[in-house]
């Protein structure tokens, strides 16, 4: 007897809003990191003038870390990066499919950003 998924591949999208740029100042180099439920690290994608778009399993919970570029220039993340990014002082939003939202916007402040 063949079993089906329950799995539903969703685009979750994040769109990220610099509050207090100013004009000529640029924006450090920033990721969208994607964590399952569990806390361990999905993938991550730089963060430029587009949405980031992840595809997720619609039916589990997920957080995204808005934070500084910490990957290698292998493209490796550090073993403990959730605990980097904290230190860090990285913004971070959950997923949760109840929601029934497939965007987050995330805003982050100067104060932030501006120590990345």
């Amino acid at each position: 007897m063949e079993t089906k998924s329950k799995s539903e591949k969703l685009n979750l999208t994040v769109e990220t809003i610099f509050h207090g740029q100013e004009q000529g100042e640029t924006i450090p180099a920033a990721r969208a990191y994607l964590f399952d439920n569990a806390g361990t690290y999905v993938t991550s994608e730089p963060i430029e003038k587009e949405n980031v778009v992840f595809k997720i399993d619609g039916n589990k919970n997920y957080s995204v870390a808005i934070g500084p570029n910490l990957l290698a220039e292998d493209g490796k993340a550090p073993q403990d990066i959730a605990n980097d990014l904290l230190k860090a002082n990285a913004v971070r939003y959950d997923y949760i499919p109840q929601a029934n939202k497939n965007i987050i916007r995330a805003v982050v402040s100067k104060y932030i950003w501006f120590c990345w």
